[in-house]
């Protein structure tokens, strides 16, 4: 069994509808969910822990977007993906979460959307472990990731950096790889990326989601594509790559487990 996963779930509305474009919580919400009624001490434990979640979640993928909100057709065919970081949680989630949603339906947003397949292969998908990702991290001095959903970080006195920075979107990955990872990246790897990437080319743009009403939980974040460039050699260099590659099933930055940060790799 993989220690890491990304599945892509396919799904077709019951009925034509108009909901809110970003689904991000109810996806969440859906997981956390079938997890519960599974392994209620894992739930309970990823739920009360603080900082990044062991696991992404998409918001609905596919939909004609109208404004804030995006139309349903029962002749459409959408997606969520679903990632996960953690061992165990990887166990979980293959073993009994994705044989429980095959062939039934997800409620978001108070539609029904029966589950078509659960796809491990193809669009978003694929499986892997944390050895693996190092072992066959290539030597590239250019790496290239592409931020699907909207991407940010936290700043310490308060509010979110919407820019791909490499010492944000590497360190991002490098805390969580150290989270979650049943061996450790070593810590002098912050200084390198501090001090050994740069933006080569970027072409992206900005989007605001609202998580709550009036002004609290809105977020800024970007998307698009960035190269950047490497400038370690060895050792140093084959870590970055491996993070690169990473990044598709840790998502990067804030607010992973509902939707933002998603990264397709390039």
């Amino acid at each position: 069994m993989s220690e890491l996963s990304s599945v892509t779930i396919a799904l077709q509305p019951q009925r034509n509808a108009q909901i809110p474009a970003w689904l991000g919580r109810a996806a969440q919400a859906h997981f956390l969910h079938t997890l519960a009624a599974l392994n209620p001490i894992l739930s309970s434990a990823i739920h009360d822990a603080q900082g990044a979640k062991p696991f992404t979640s998409s918001t609905l993928i596919g939909a004609r977007k109208s404004g804030e909100m995006v139309q349903l057709s029962e002749r459409d065919k959408l997606y969520l993906r679903y990632t996960t970081l953690h061992p165990q949680l990887t166990k979980v989630f293959h073993r009994g979460m994705l044989p429980q949603w095959d062939g039934s339906e997800v409620l978001l947003h108070n539609q029904p959307l029966k589950v078509v397949s659960v796809e491990n292969h193809g669009l978003w998908s694929d499986q892997s472990d944390y050895v693996k990702l190092v072992d066959h991290a290539p030597l590239h001095y250019k790496v290239t990731m592409n931020f699907t959903s909207p991407t940010s970080f936290k700043r310490t006195a308060g509010g979110f950096t919407p820019l791909p920075q490499p010492e944000l979107v590497f360190s991002s990955l490098l805390d969580r790889w150290n989270a979650f990872a049943p061996f450790r990246l070593p810590d002098w790897l912050y200084d390198t990326i501090h001090r050994d990437i740069v933006i080569d080319q970027a072409r992206i743009q900005t989007e605001t989601l609202s998580f709550a009403r009036g002004h609290k939980g809105v977020v800024t974040g970007f998307t698009g594509r960035v190269t950047y460039r490497l400038l370690c050699y060895g050792e140093a260099c084959r870590y970055l790559n491996a993070l690169a590659r990473f990044a598709k099933f840790s998502g990067v930055g804030v607010k992973t487990s509902v939707g933002m940060g998603q990264v397709k790799a390039a």
